[in-house]
């Protein structure tokens, strides 16, 4: 008696066993389905309440990004006179970001409105950028770290 018992023990073991290994899920081989590449418009409104300043300057950030070509098109127009650096950083909204890019001067060697342009993203900034952690900063004489400031927001195109 005391035999057919462990003999009956050692049989539920092996069959829960069984049971489980053939309960296992087994993934077909085939050819994974990549998501679509979308395209994005890009905005930023540039005020002093972002930047934590009495400026009266404004800005206007608008553009594209496509995922096919990761190029991101903008053009930027601000009212600020004289800015020392136009730039992309990146961080929460009202910290001090990290540096992320500079707008090309487009007047010799001066930012003139409106700024006008292009830049080929790497993995990294598209991340950044189409996780919302992007903000664009106009830094004066009179301002620093920035005078005005906006995020950058991204919504699909359709």
């Amino acid at each position: 008696m005391h035999v057919v018992k462990i003999t009956l023990r050692i049989y539920s073991v092996f069959l829960a066993l069984l049971c489980c290994l053939s309960c296992s899920k087994i993934e077909e081989a085939g050819p994974k389905v990549k998501a679509p590449l979308r395209s994005y418009t890009i905005t930023s409104r540039l005020d002093n309440k972002q930047a934590g300043t009495d400026s009266q300057a404004t800005g206007v950030l608008k553009g594209t990004y496509s995922e096919v070509t990761k190029l991101l098109v903008y053009s930027l127009e601000f009212s600020v006179p004289e800015p020392l650096s136009v730039r992309i950083d990146k961080g929460a909204k009202g910290a001090v970001g990290v540096w992320v890019s500079e707008f090309a001067k487009n007047a010799g060697h001066a930012y003139k409105s409106p700024i006008t342009g292009q830049k080929k993203l790497t993995s990294l900034e598209e991340r950044d950028l189409l996780k919302g952690i992007w903000y664009i900063s106009v830094e004066t004489s009179n301002y620093k770290p920035s005078e005005i400031r906006g995020m950058v927001t991204v919504k699909l195109s359709k």
